[in-house]
């Protein structure tokens, strides 16, 4: 989404800085440039790339990390089908962020929080904390606990069926210290998760498993493991190799070298001024010391 949103911008980013030089040269007609237009945008250059890399960092840090560990957990969940459990992920209901996943089967239905944290979770007097501190922001309990609420009223509406929906908060990531049920949510990682679901009591016969599922496939318009039931997939090696940010460094680069070679003359005057810059530094250099 991130990246998709600032392709605009570093497309007109990209028109201004192959544009503004062109129009310099053409209306100016000057044979020689000065060297502080050039130091001004190598300048514009370098505070684009930064602006996007702490674009990028500020994006991954909040939709990659969870992406990464949603995924991780959607693996693990899928392996429940052959315990007779109907697994969709990624649920978006009208008045709340996204339900990460929800499964149904014999041992009733989940619902599941999942958290890319790190740090050591612990549990104290029925609240949960970070690094032995008190959670800052949106509490996962209360969230997941909402997200249990939201499907249990989506079974409800597609199979006019009122049931309980057990909420499961799930690390994927921190040092967990805290294997238990607080304040109503089972809380554990992802090495525990299936036996939890799994190991439960039977509340539901096979034929109530497969009614359910089926009239949430038709309510959702999707199947368990379709989309928006699959995890997201991971990207696979050529869009990691290119990545916008590489392309767009590629193509500023390439843009320079034809404007270079377009205006041999005026780079031929900038690398004389860098020299002559170098010199008078030298000369400094020995003069002082």
């Amino acid at each position: 989404m991130f990246h998709r949103a600032a392709i605009p911008y570093l497309l007109l980013f990209l028109v201004v800085a192959l544009v503004f030089p062109v129009l310099w040269f053409a209306l100016s007609g000057q044979e020689k440039v000065s060297l502080w237009y050039w130091f001004v945008l190598l300048a514009a250059f370098l505070l684009s790339l930064r602006w996007l890399h702490k674009k990028i960092d500020v994006a991954d840090a909040r939709w990659g990390v969870g992406a990464r560990a949603e995924r991780e957990v959607g693996r693990e969940l899928e392996k429940l089908h052959k315990d007779g459990f109907h697994v969709f992920h990624d649920w978006l209901p009208e008045d709340r962020g996204n339900v990460d996943h929800f499964v149904v089967g014999p041992q009733g239905v989940f619902a599941i929080e999942t958290k890319g944290w790190t740090g050591e979770i612990t549990c104290e007097a029925g609240k949960l904390l970070k690094n032995g501190r008190s959670l800052i922001g949106k509490d996962p309990i209360k969230q997941v606990k909402g997200e249990a609420k939201d499907v249990s009223r989506l079974i409800l509406e597609a199979r006019s069926f009122q049931t309980f929906v057990n909420p499961i908060l799930c690390f994927s990531r921190a040092n967990l210290r805290c294997y238990s049920v607080v304040d109503g949510v089972e809380v554990t990682d992802v090495g525990s998760l299936r036996r939890i679901i799994a190991s439960g009591p039977v509340r539901n016969a096979p034929q109530r498993v497969r009614s359910i599922s089926y009239f949430l496939e038709k309510h959702l318009g999707v199947g368990p493991a379709a989309k928006p039931g699959l995890p997201p997939e991971e990207p696979g090696r050529l869009k990691k190799l290119f990545r916008l940010d590489r392309v767009f460094v590629a193509l500023y680069i390439a843009y320079w070298l034809i404007l270079s070679v377009i205006f041999a003359r005026a780079t031929a005057q900038l690398f004389e001024g860098l020299a002559g810059l170098y010199r008078a530094f030298e000369a400094l250099w020995q003069y002082l010391f």
